[in-house]
């Protein structure tokens, strides 16, 4: 199983950053819940890291795992939305409340 570029744990939630960049960029949006420029910034940082398993959603390559990816994501989440978001995109945040 290929691992995490950022965390070195195996990627079991196969979606590409480009993938959940849509779907928490549309459910900040939807909410009002924080800053959508930042959180769509994140797709530079996670630019090269590539070429890994394939996106279940798009079979785009991907090396980051979903955790890490949304982790990164929900710094830019307003703080009182924190609970929402991590109950929307549940790939083990709870330990960052």
């Amino acid at each position: 199983m290929t691992q995490c570029d950022v965390c070195n744990e195996a990627i079991t939630n196969p979606i590409c950053t480009d993938c959940l960049q849509t779907e928490v960029t549309h459910w900040m949006e939807d909410f009002n819940a924080g800053n959508v420029e930042e959180v769509k910034s994140l797709k530079k940082l996670f630019a090269h890291f590539k070429s890994g398993v394939n996106c279940i959603i798009c079979k785009n390559e991907l090396n980051v795992c979903a955790h890490c990816y949304c982790k990164e994501a929900k710094r830019y989440v307003n703080p009182e939305n924190d609970r929402k978001f991590i109950r929307a995109f549940d790939f083990e945040l709870f330990e960052l409340l």
